[in-house]
């Protein structure tokens, strides 16, 4: 297995690992349910927090692993105006190095851009008038 990969599932596994058996002495305790109940209930719920964990990663082997234990992941909703950026950087270069960034409104027409591109102390430089 890739090391990149196996380190944040061994750290998910402790973590998930401390908060099942947490919960599971827990319910032992209170005497709701039997151990292989709660048992059964936290293995359900914890291997789909480590699924729904995988689904970026290697999301073929996390929909196998959905379709198995009959539960429906969905991506959470976004709202389209939040991803919306009114400015942007560009960056300027002069025979094929950058010379500077300069932050500009989306919608600029290259005639702004280029004169303030100019007004760049390094720019100026290496531009001819």
């Amino acid at each position: 297995m890739n090391k990149k990969l196996f380190a944040p599932l061994l750290f998910f596994s402790i973590i998930l690992n401390g908060c099942a058996t947490i919960k599971f002495d827990f319910q032992i305790e209170t005497g709701k349910k039997s151990e292989s109940e709660i048992f059964h209930e936290l293995l359900k719920s914890e291997w789909e927090k480590i699924t729904m964990l995988l689904i970026p990663l290697v999301p073929h082997l996390a929909h196998e692993c959905c379709e198995k234990i009959n539960k429906k992941f969905y991506w959470p909703e976004y709202d389209i105006n939040l991803l919306k950026e009114e400015n942007c950087k560009i960056v300027i270069q002069v025979d094929g190095k950058k010379r500077g960034i300069i932050e500009m409104p989306i919608d600029s027409q290259e005639i702004i851009i280029l004169e303030k591109s100019k007004k760049i102390d390094n720019v100026l430089k290496y531009v001819d008038h």
